[in-house]
């Protein structure tokens, strides 16, 4: 038995021509069938929701001069460097000394205070989109942990954001 036969048809049953039609239509059928079951309708997917909320982020910046604490007050604007988009404004700051662990002379791990050093928590207010799965805040995602540099009038930080409240 020949694959195709001389009327075209293959194994003798049907003209390929025929078979190639009915394959994309079945492919046509199964794809509009997927696009239906999965998102066609809508309601398989959780609706998001986006509201403009007031933000407080924490901003912590790590091991700076007392000059660099002291050059930030409260009402100061900071704007993120790479952008330049306005963050917002400054309305605490909280100052620790700067420690790092070490340890002494007879092995033991100590915590140490990092003479003329200090660490500076920056609390900043800001309007923000809250949705189900970001935050975003002066035009950017923003999330626990992520380094920005940020700038004011004054001076330029590198920093990690340590906490957002909405």
């Amino acid at each position: 038995m020949k694959l195709i036969d001389d009327k075209g048809r293959l194994f003798g049953l049907i003209n390929y021509i025929d078979l190639a039609i009915v394959l994309v239509v079945v492919v046509l059928i199964g794809g509009f069938a997927y696009y239906k079951a999965g998102s066609g309708d809508g309601n398989n997917v959780v609706q998001q929701t986006e509201t403009e909320q007031e933000l407080t982020i924490k901003y912590f910046v790590n091991g700076i001069k007392d000059v660099s604490v002291d050059s930030v007050e409260k009402g100061d604007v900071f704007s993120v460097l790479s952008s330049g988009n306005t963050i917002g404004e400054v309305v605490d700051k909280i100052v620790e000394p700067a420690t790092m662990t070490t340890t002494d002379e007879k092995g033991n791990v100590i915590e140490s205070e990092i003479p003329g050093r200090y660490n500076l928590t920056l609390i900043i207010k800001t309007k923000g989109l809250v949705t189900n799965d970001k935050i975003k805040a002066y035009n950017d995602e923003v999330h626990v942990g992520q380094s920005i540099i940020i700038r004011s009038r004054m001076i330029t930080f590198l920093s990690t954001i340590y906490g957002i409240e909405y």
